[in-house]
């Protein structure tokens, strides 16, 4: 059974105090406009101004406040109900989709293995016949003629193709309309310590600089730390005055 309670999201006199603070706003942007600091009373009067910014920003905080923690509150708990009732639905989608791919994955093995059958009998007689031309070059002294042949035999390569492919082309596997099948690849770090040749590739241009990433969230919180005494190779520090105002 559904149980959220309806509830009522700010009040007049909220909407009325909202409403007139926001009207009042613009007049901020234009006092703003008309200071001049050039002297050290016109900037100490700027700094009381920046104080008092503060002080608006926290009023209409307070103000809607009233309206966002009802608000986020009653969101909670109607995402959290879906989420509920949708739990036994999610499992089912589940279960029929690990039915679905293990059966798929049945199909792809099964026409994989036809295929790579067929492969096995179509190089055989090919590699038969490449012998058979290697046979009849000596036998008829062509000696340049069977090297060629000779060569070419170990050269030569027959890349795999894509069985799965292969099988729906060929009808080995059907589809079923309104389900599609997506491979995914992944890639990690064999081991934490294979990250230096990763590195060392990166370096050499063997791999995509886009490969290593900087924890900024490590970097940064090491500088502020460390400030001056920051030194890592590859690494540059540098630090930016900002204005901040006390309340």
């Amino acid at each position: 059974m559904v149980d959220i309670a309806p509830i009522t999201i700010g009040h007049t006199s909220d909407v009325a105090e909202l409403d007139d603070l926001s009207k009042q706003m613009n007049q901020l942007v234009e006092r703003a406009d008309a200071f001049v600091v050039r002297d050290d009373e016109s900037r100490d009067n700027a700094v009381d101004y920046l104080k008092s910014l503060k002080a608006v920003a926290k009023v209409i905080e307070a103000v809607t406040e009233r309206f966002r923690a009802p608000a986020y509150e009653y969101y909670c708990k109607v995402r959290d109900e879906k989420k509920s009732i949708l739990a036994p639905a999610d499992k089912a989608e589940a279960i029929i989709k690990g039915k679905l791919a293990a059966y798929r994955k049945e199909c792809e093995e099964v026409a994989a293995a036809l295929i790579r059958e067929e492969l096995e009998k179509r190089r055989s007689a090919e590699l038969e016949a490449k012998e058979a031309e290697y046979r009849a070059a000596l036998e008829a002294g062509e000696t340049e003629r069977a090297v060629e042949v000779a060569v070419a035999m170990r050269q030569e390569h027959t890349p795999v193709p894509n069985t799965t492919d292969v099988a729906i082309e060929a009808g080995l596997i059907t589809e079923t309309e309104g389900v599609s099948y997506r491979e995914y690849w992944y890639a990690d770090l064999e081991s934490p310590a294979s990250l230096s040749e990763l590195v060392q590739a990166v370096a050499r241009g063997d791999a995509p600089l886009e490969f290593l990433t900087i924890n900024k969230t490590v970097v940064n919180a090491t500088v502020k730390k460390q400030k001056s005494a920051f030194n890592y190779p590859g690494l540059k520090s540098w630090s930016e005055t900002k204005l901040a105002v006390g309340k």
